[in-house]
């Protein structure tokens, strides 16, 4: 199975894959090309979940249109349990490269933040005249986060107040470091609370994401 990114800026891929209904039955192949995740500029390569569907999922008796149709409710599906938040401000948090990990390394987290229009939420650093972002990671023993690099927010004046704010869509990363005696095979859970404020222009609330992460050693 290859993956070969054409066009980032379009959010457009092309994996060709190559499947045996059996061992005596001849190889077919399948080129495809479908939307990708966009981060930082460069088109993410499957998850580790998305290329087991495609080895396992893919019915070689379907058309590539049939199987493409498939894969779109997996990706949705997949996608959805990394999510939480109210429905102006949602946090996306997932594990980069699949749900697995090589004991002792460094695991990157990818965050992603999606406001809606006409809504604004505020940055982590404490201020006046708002509530500022506090995200908590509750972390299995001999788990380390090390760091949570937020992006610098656009400074808004308001009267006296200078205002960290947040608007329709930021992605980041944190790192984590796996202890090098996990378990194989074992799954380790990871629950990230974040509490934040969100405004439009005539009032504020307070929010609300946890989102789950279970990453498994091998």
């Amino acid at each position: 199975m290859v993956f070969i990114p054409i066009d980032a800026k379009a959010g457009k891929a092309k994996m060709q894959i190559s499947l045996q209904k059996n061992s005596k039955s001849p190889a077919k192949v399948h080129k495809i090309e479908f939307p990708v995740e966009i981060m930082f500029g460069e088109a993410r390569a499957p998850l580790h979940e998305e290329k087991e569907w495609l080895s396992q999922g893919w019915d070689p008796e379907l058309s590539t249109e049939e199987n493409m149709k498939k894969m779109r409710e997996f990706r949705i599906k997949q996608s959805q349990k990394y999510i939480s938040g109210t429905d102006e401000v949602k946090y996306r948090i997932s594990p980069y490269g699949g749900e697995t990990f090589t004991p002792g390394e460094d695991k990157r987290i990818m965050i992603s933040l999606t406001i809606k229009d006409g809504y604004h939420t505020y940055g982590i650093k404490e201020g006046e005249g708002y509530k500022n972002t506090e995200m908590n990671w509750e972390l299995p023993e001999g788990f380390e986060l090390i760091s949570c690099n937020w992006p610098e927010p656009t400074i808004k004046k308001q009267g006296e107040f200078e205002l960290p704010v947040y608007k329709k869509q930021i992605h980041f990363r944190a790192y984590i470091k796996t202890p090098s005696n996990a378990v194989k095979g074992k799954k380790y859970k990871i629950n990230v609370n974040t509490i934040f404020q969100y405004c439009n222009h005539e009032s504020c609330w307070l929010g609300e994401a946890n989102n789950l992460i279970e990453m498994t050693a091998k």
